[in-house]
């Protein structure tokens, strides 16, 4: 940060919004059990954004990060058994396009998830864009116990950020007005599961 810039506003998200049910997203870190009783893809990831000013106008940095050890953060799916077949875990996330984010990996990210990259494929939000991130390594199994159901945990996590200038006409670094959405997928013997959940960062 040079002398003539200074920091505008810092959001956390602890990002049940990026990953979990409704349900789970307003429990505390440990996830409500009743409220995961169809295998499905849950977790905590933290949604971070920076918004600096300076001569050359602002910029805001995007932090997407799923690192850490359930419960309290990385990816998981409620009970499966040790014979369940995961397959085809993906991340989508949906940004404002007038940001024209680039992802790059940063710290402890595993080379087991894609590149966070845009994804015309993804299904369309208006003015937003899609940036997907799959993720093809294995998943390890914990039987239940401890007042939890079993449950299998993606052995990689991912960790994202890029960097964008704000359009002046946006209000995007202020609380709660950048709007993201998340859409997660993932096949579970055979079955495809999908969520999506909408916050302002």
């Amino acid at each position: 940060m040079s002398p003539h810039t200074h920091s505008i506003s810092r959001r956390h998200l602890a990002a049940g919004a990026a990953w979990t049910v409704p349900a789970i997203a307003v429990a505390a870190m440990a996830p409500n059990v009743s409220a995961s009783l169809q295998p499905g893809l849950q977790g905590w990831v933290i949604l971070t954004k920076t918004c600096r000013s300076g001569d050359a106008g602002r910029s805001m940095t995007i932090d997407v990060n799923g690192f850490g050890s359930y419960p309290s953060r990385g990816l998981w799916v409620y009970n499966t058994t040790s014979t369940t077949t995961i397959a085809a875990a993906k991340i989508t996330f949906y940004f404002p396009s007038a940001l024209q984010l680039s992802f790059s990996t940063a710290t402890n990210h595993s080379p087991s998830w894609s590149s966070l990259a845009a994804d015309s494929s993804a299904p369309a939000i208006q003015g937003m864009t899609a940036y997907s991130a799959s993720y093809t390594g294995s998943f390890a199994f914990v039987p239940a116990g401890n007042g939890q159901p079993a449950y299998s945990y993606a052995v990689g996590q991912p960790h994202y950020q890029a960097t964008a200038s704000v359009p002046s006409s946006s209000n995007y670094c202020e609380s709660d007005k950048l709007p993201v959405t998340a859409r997660r997928t993932v096949t579970v013997d055979g079955q495809v599961i999908t969520f999506s959940r909408s916050v302002n960062l």
